[in-house]
């Protein structure tokens, strides 16, 4: 029992990144270290990086890709009540530009709701992500991005 909790006791978990959706800031390999302590994961902020299990949406955007993931790691774009879209390649949040140059023309603007964040990966051309499987329960979430321990 202690060792199937350890994460929730001791406040920490260890990961280790299974693919390149969040290059250049972390590697295909690296070895990372995430707060899991139950006070953590009531408090993120936008460009947090988060460490979640896979939501339940993106069973059907993922059925063609063969991926068995034990965890997804994205960057949060977007909150409860922040607005997000996609137009002329530019990701809007609040009507604002945050990121330009995307292989995605358009998405619809949408309103997150409470409790459910927008996550993106850093290497967004090729990051399956929310824009594919829709806004991620903040329940979903098991970790807070801290560091990098390891990397080759």
């Amino acid at each position: 029992m202690l060792l199937l909790n350890k994460s929730v006791l001791l406040g920490w978990q260890v990961y280790q990144i299974p693919s390149k959706s969040m290059f250049p800031a972390l590697q295909v390999g690296d070895i990372i270290l995430a707060d899991t302590r139950p006070s953590t994961l009531n408090r993120f902020f936008h460009q947090d990086i988060i460490i979640f299990n896979q939501p339940k949406q993106s069973n059907q955007a993922l059925s063609n890709r063969k991926t068995d993931l034990p965890f997804y790691i994205k960057r949060i774009i977007a909150k409860g009540g922040d607005r997000i879209a996609i137009h002329d390649h530019q990701l809007l949040l609040n009507s604002q530009p945050l990121k330009s140059k995307l292989d995605q023309q358009y998405m619809a603007e949408q309103l997150i709701k409470p409790n459910a964040f927008f996550v993106v990966g850093d290497n967004i051309n090729q990051s399956s992500d929310s824009r594919s499987w829709g806004q991620l329960p903040n329940d979903n979430v098991v970790g807070k991005f801290i560091r990098v321990v390891y990397r080759r």
